[in-house]
């Protein structure tokens, strides 16, 4: 399995399929479409604009026990070179090799392998093409499609093969816009400043929300590569049409990054209060998050398989990444195991992946399928 797992990254490597490169995604569908015709599986792609959802499955085509979810797409590489992907070692280096091709033909050999044991469970592989695109809405018509697991397996955690990610982060995207009175800047008192409100009350959201920088760390504990804190960053301010007036609109972009189940209608209490003046908040989109239990039986179940395969023992971590995994806003009898092969270089010139631990996820999968397969009997 692990040499097929290989050949079929390296395919996948080649293909430049970054946003805006249609025909280069499209290469990839019709891959994915050749390698389920081969293997005797059933294959459907949902047209969403120029973000193809391609489905594989051994049956069943909505309701799976066991899904494996992942993207096709990549980040662009700074070279053509990137896009050739080069053995070094037990290392495969080259862009999509760690985020996440790689983890796309784990999910493809699983399938086959379930298919060709005649397991007696419903798998499919769904794969977007939208994962690594801001805005990307893939996930919505993945769920309005009604498709569901019991079980998903996501290799886009990126977590090191000793790591299962229990919780991450809630990513609320919103904007604040302001409403004032455009004057000359000689009679500010015969106007309202949309700036000034605006500031006003990005200031009082600051106090639910604080500031950090490198001298100014959460006094939390770091958990993997972020501190488990409620976060928020202001990413675009607007307004203004002249120094010599008053403003009349004002606007900001607000990236909120949260933690212990709070949602967007939380988020939104909070900042109500404190908003000044014609200012108004506005929800664009709400990621969605992990919240697993490291103790349940399906968890647990995995997390020894793990440690069996690799003599380490498994750390549950959090993590404030995302993935296609946390944009499913209904996780109702759902369980998903964030887990994946180690590499590292993610979205840079060094992108690589451990094929050892390539070729112990691709065990410890296997065995999983096993495991589960016996317990559903």
């Amino acid at each position: 399995m692990i040499q097929e797992v290989i050949d079929i990254t390296q395919k996948l490597m080649k293909l430049k399929t970054v946003e805006n490169r249609y025909i280069e995604i499209m290469k990839a569908v019709n891959f994915l479409q050749n390698y389920a015709n081969q293997n005797g599986l059933y294959f459907e792609t949902i047209e969403n604009e120029n973000h193809p959802i391609v489905i594989i499955s051994n049956g069943q085509k909505r309701k799976f026990d066991v899904m494996s979810l992942g993207h096709i797409d990549v980040v662009p590489a700074e070279n053509k070179d990137q896009y050739l992907p080069k053995i070094d070692g037990n290392l495969l280096r080259g862009r999509g090799s760690f985020d996440m091709k790689t983890g796309v033909a784990i999910g493809l050999e699983l399938l086959r392998w379930v298919k060709k044991m005649g397991l007696d469970i419903n798998m499919g592989i769904v794969l977007t093409s939208d994962e690594e695109v801001i805005g990307a809405r893939s996930m919505d018509v993945v769920e309005k499609k009604g498709i569901h697991s019991k079980i998903i397996l996501d290799s886009d955690g990126l977590t090191g093969i000793s790591a299962i990610v229990e919780k991450t982060k809630n990513a609320i995207f919103g904007k604040l816009v302001s409403k004032g009175k455009k004057v000359s800047s000689r009679i500010p008192w015969m106007g309202t400043s949309a700036i000034d409100n605006l500031m006003l009350s990005l200031i009082g959201i600051r106090k639910h929300f604080p500031y950090y920088d490198g001298r100014h760390l959460p006094k939390s504990k770091r958990e993997g590569g972020d501190f488990w804190e409620n976060h928020l960053t202001i990413g675009i301010i607007e307004g203004g049409s002249s120094r010599y007036r008053v403003s009349a609109e004002a606007s900001a972009e607000l990236d909120f990054r949260v933690i212990n189940g709070l949602t967007g209608k939380d988020i939104k209490k909070i900042i109500q209060p404190e908003l000044v003046g014609n200012t108004r908040y506005q929800e664009i989109y709400e990621f969605g998050s992990i919240n697993e239990d490291r103790n349940a039986p399906i968890m647990a179940l995995y997390a020894s398989i793990i440690e069996r395969i690799t003599g380490k023992k498994v750390k549950f971590i959090r993590d404030g990444r995302g993935s296609n995994s946390c944009m499913m806003k209904n996780k109702k009898g759902t369980t998903v195991i964030m887990h994946s092969y180690s590499g590292g270089g993610q979205h840079t010139p060094d992108e690589f992946v451990n094929l050892d631990t390539v070729k112990q996820q691709c065990l410890i999968q296997k065995e999983f399928i096993k495991k589960i397969t016996e317990l559903e009997t």
